[in-house]
């Protein structure tokens, strides 16, 4: 019984060293924060760009409202 698992437990434990040998010299990815911001300031910069130029028109084929006093 023991020479039927020993080959199985031998193969589990050089896949599980192989995926851990995978993972050895990678360090966790951290943002650049520069990037983020500029993102961010550049969507707020063209946003208040875009509300500045839109006006509003009138209505076509409608009067203009008149104001009502008393």
């Amino acid at each position: 019984m023991f020479t039927k698992k020993f080959p199985f437990v031998v193969w589990i434990l050089f896949l599980t060293a192989a995926q851990l040998a995978c993972n050895l010299g990678v360090s966790p990815a951290t943002p650049d924060t520069s990037a983020t911001l500029n993102s961010l300031y550049t969507a707020s910069a063209l946003t208040l760009e875009a509300l500045a130029t839109t006006t509003e028109s009138p209505t076509p084929g409608l009067p203009p409202p008149t104001p009502t006093f008393g």
